[in-house]
């Protein structure tokens, strides 16, 4: 909930800026090796030459290391511990939900058909299931328009 989110790391303590640009560089640097890997994993040869580096000790190691949060992980704690220091990029960066509540806060030209479809079905409606949704926002601009009921549970 918006209510949970945390700050992030724009504080004014020194060095976080610092901090920031890091992180942001290393994202980059991360995405950048995945898509290589994606590109270079296409052709055979290439999957070949991936599968023999991740299977030796120091090339799986530095592979892992390369791709940072973007690979395979054994269990979703692992993966989790892995994307922990960069969560602040995500829907719980109070920054990022509020950008998207403040940015949906009007429907664009693509809402208006799902506001026609969804204006009928919405009385006694229990259960939306926002696939893909974000913060809720739909959620928010939708209310404006529609009528929810009380106990209308909208799950993103």
């Amino acid at each position: 909930m918006v209510g949970e989110l945390s700050d992030g790391f724009a504080s004014s303590q020194g060095g976080a800026d610092q901090r920031s640009f890091r992180r942001r560089l290393r994202v980059g640097q991360i995405k950048a090796a995945a898509k290589l890997a994606r590109v270079v994993g296409r052709s055979e040869l290439g999957a070949t030459a991936i599968r023999r580096v991740r299977r030796s000790r120091l090339g799986g190691a530095a592979l892992d290391a390369v791709l940072g949060y973007h690979r395979s992980f054994p269990t979703l704690v692992e993966a989790q511990i892995a994307v922990l220091p960069y969560a602040n990029d995500g829907h719980q960066n109070r920054a990022n939900a509020t950008f998207h509540l403040e940015v949906n806060a009007t429907p664009r030209p693509s809402d208006y058909a799902a506001l026609f479809h969804l204006a009928p079905r919405m009385p006694g409606a229990k259960l939306v299931f926002d696939l893909g949704g974000n913060v809720g926002n739909l959620y928010y601009c939708y209310e404006r328009y529609l009528t929810f009921d009380q106990d209308l549970v909208w799950k993103v």
